[in-house]
């Protein structure tokens, strides 16, 4: 029995020392992968933390044409003209910390499609910006705008 007890102890501590060994090598796989994110993964998110604060800037004159296009629409009848928007709605800022970016990043969004972005909302005011002045001139015509429109009849 004792021989049997022995072979079972040694059998004991041969599983217990390959069990330790295995949750040696997955925690130091597991730092090992911590240590790359860590290196490698901030600077590519710290590009997009840049372009994120860009694209707020860009919201941030956006809106800033909505208020205006909103005061001028206000006074005219846009409801019968195609392509004017009645009212335009302001958009949200994005949180443009590390975390929150992050998390923006992790879910699919990149440097790229951020940029993009941008330039979208750009061009929105842009458009935005075309619509006041037109509206502008539907409300108190100029002579010169009221000629010009004439001529193409």
């Amino acid at each position: 029995m004792k021989k049997k007890n022995n072979l079972d102890q040694t059998q004991e501590l041969f599983i217990k020392k390959r069990h330790k060994g295995k949750k040696l090598i997955i925690v130091l796989l597991i730092l090992v992968l911590a240590f790359l994110v860590w290196v490698f993964y901030p600077e590519k998110v710290d590009e997009e933390v840049e372009a994120t604060k860009s694209y707020n800037s860009a919201i941030e004159i956006y809106n800033e044409m909505v208020g205006e296009y909103n005061e001028v629409a206000e006074k005219a009848y846009l409801e019968n003209l195609d392509n004017f928007v009645i009212q335009a709605d302001k958009l949200p800022l994005e949180d443009t910390d590390y975390d929150s970016v992050l998390d923006s990043v992790s879910e699919g969004n990149n440097l790229k499609k951020i940029e993009e972005d941008t330039k979208t909302v750009l061009m929105m005011k842009d458009v935005l910006a075309d619509n006041i002045e037109v509206v502008k001139n539907l409300i108190n015509p100029s002579g010169n705008w009221v000629k010009d429109k004439l001529s193409f009849l």
